[in-house]
């Protein structure tokens, strides 16, 4: 299998054991002075989230809650302190909007290619490299990040169920 190529990619597992990848994209070509300490440290935090059993340093639990609002499908990855005896998927259900306490914190977005949709994920890529390439507007970091199929059923589901 050829390996995406990036300035660094991450392995990580779903709960099936699937290796998903988390990848930091080359720079724009030539000049990989136009982005941050700030960029590269948003970049590296994104490619280090646990989707399924993670935490943020500050010891908030990640929690995937399906974005139900707007006309693109995605997940907010929220940082939480979820209850004792509550599931992921369980907070997730009741949590599903756009509206959230202010308790959790939205600290990423996922967002999946839709090819009879107007949404395509390398768009993104291209909105971040370009915006530091021209110097304009605040664009915040992205990478790719793939997502196990039966990991990501149960959000899609309970995101059409809650649309």
């Amino acid at each position: 299998m050829k390996m995406p190529t990036g300035q660094e990619t991450i392995s990580h597992a779903a709960p099936n054991g699937t290796v998903e990848l988390a990848i930091r994209s080359a720079p724009f070509p030539g000049h990989p002075e136009i982005y941050s300490k700030k960029d590269i440290e948003k970049e590296r935090e994104l490619a280090e989230i646990d989707l399924y059993n993670g935490k943020t340093k500050e010891g908030f639990d990640i929690v995937l809650i399906p974005k139900t609002y707007s006309t693109s499908p995605g997940i907010n990855i929220h940082a939480v302190k979820l209850p004792a005896g509550t599931s992921h998927l369980g907070y997730a259900a009741s949590h599903t909007g756009k509206a959230h306490s202010s308790d959790d914190k939205v600290v990423a977005k996922y967002k999946q290619s839709i090819p009879t949709h107007f949404t395509y994920s390398p768009s993104i890529l291209g909105y971040y490299h370009l915006s530091r390439f021209l110097d304009t507007g605040h664009v915040e970091p992205a990478i790719v990040r793939t997502m196990d199929l039966a990991a990501h059923k149960p959000l899609a589901e309970l995101g059409e169920e809650k649309a």
